[in-house]
């Protein structure tokens, strides 16, 4: 692109004095040397009488150049010039740019087809190496049984001795003749009795059991092995026992099972397909404690009769969960304990699950307040009341 630029004009220097007009007399003598030139005077605005021209003077001395003037103002940019068609030089190289980051993985191809499947190869040559042995087959199945022999004579009736003191069984394995059993230490056998010696009636043993098959002196020894007697606590063991009577009784002096002294302790369940009686109450000495899970209550019927609620000491909304594992006809009782601090609230199941005599019942909202809540199961639905005391 070319580009114009202005003339640069230098102020114009100050007018010298206007010399003396000379006086007009007589013949112009000779021309005496110019005097020096005098300082320039300052410019009068009045302007003189034009003089007569004098002779030319010598040229004066070049005076000294002015200052420089005050650089001008730039002036407006030329036009444009023609295209130069000439090429200019080649500019330097710029430095090399920064490596860019590198770019996504592209995603996995496409995998190719299979190829088509190579031709067979030529047969190799026979070996002559022989083979190893295969398994053996599995057995063939068992032939048919063969006819049954004739049935031999009857042999003649033999006896047989004993020794004393020894029983007559069979300790053998499999079926075969019987023999002779001794007698071993803590055990004594007299007068067709089998029983337990005074120096080792102290440790548990197991026995067979022996019962009488008529009112004479003929008895069966049983095969059961499973009681076990311990003479000193008199305790009988027994893994199962079936108790049947000939005739069926109501009142407890008579009876298929008659314990007539020190009562019947029993560390398992009770279980009867018909009434169970007593003369006085059945007690049960079970207080179950029901754990609070998330603030919810279940008590289990199968733990006993009577069960124990205690409420959080501060304020919360907690739930009593359907009992489980009830039996019909079977009542319950739960104590229920306010909290300490502050009341919480007890909701209960629905009226499909509870019906409350009177209407559904609140546990009392004051501190430390004990609530008592009797329920009978008739089988399908729970049938409750409330009461509230305060020790």
């Amino acid at each position: 692109m070319a580009f114009g630029y202005g003339s640069i004009t230098g102020g114009t220097g100050g007018t010298g004095a206007t010399g003396a007009t000379g006086v007009n007399i007589g013949i112009t003598g000779v021309t005496g040397p110019t005097g020096a030139t005098g300082a320039t005077g300052p410019t009068s605005t009045v302007t003189g009488n034009t003089g007569n021209t004098g002779g030319t003077g010598l040229t004066g001395l070049t005076g000294n150049s002015g200052a420089t003037g005050v650089i001008g103002k730039t002036g407006n940019t030329g036009a444009t010039g023609p295209t130069s068609t000439v090429t200019g030089n080649t500019g330097n190289s710029g430095g090399t740019g920064l490596t860019g980051l590198t770019g996504n993985s592209g995603a996995t191809g496409v995998i190719g087809k299979t190829g088509n499947t190579g031709a067979t190869g030529a047969t190799g040559p026979t070996s002559t190496v022989t083979g190893n042995t295969g398994p053996t087959g599995a057995t063939g199945a068992t032939g048919a049984v063969g006819n049954t022999g004739a049935t031999g004579s009857t042999g003649t009736a033999g006896t047989y001795t004993m020794n004393t003191a020894r029983l007559l069984g069979r300790t053998t394995a499999s079926t075969g003749a019987p023999e002779e059993i001794s007698i071993g230490a803590g055990l004594s056998l007299a007068t067709l009795s089998l029983g337990v010696s005074a120096a080792n009636n102290t440790a548990a043993a197991t026995y067979y059991g022996v019962f009488a098959t008529s009112q004479g002196t003929s008895v069966t020894l049983g095969t059961n092995t499973g009681f076990t007697f311990n003479p000193s606590t008199t305790l009988l063991t027994a893994p199962s026992v079936t108790v049947s009577a000939a005739t069926a009784s109501s009142a407890y002096t008579s009876g298929a099972l008659l314990v007539t002294n020190g009562g019947l302790g029993v560390s398992g369940n009770i279980n009867s397909n018909s009434y169970i009686k007593a003369t006085k109450a059945i007690i049960s000495s079970a207080v179950t404690a029901v754990s609070n899970v998330t603030n919810t209550y279940t008590v289990d019927c199968s733990l006993g009769n009577l069960f124990t609620v205690a409420l959080p000491a501060t304020t919360t909304a907690c739930t009593m969960a359907t009992p489980t594992n009830p039996t019909a006809g079977q009542s319950i009782n739960i104590l229920i304990t306010q909290g300490g601090t502050t009341a919480s609230t007890l909701a209960w199941p629905s009226s499909s699950v509870i019906i409350w005599t009177g209407g559904l019942k609140t546990i009392s909202a004051t501190i430390n307040t004990k609530t008592m809540v009797s329920m009978v199961y008739t089988g399908s639905i729970w049938w409750a009341s409330m009461g509230t005391g305060v020790a």
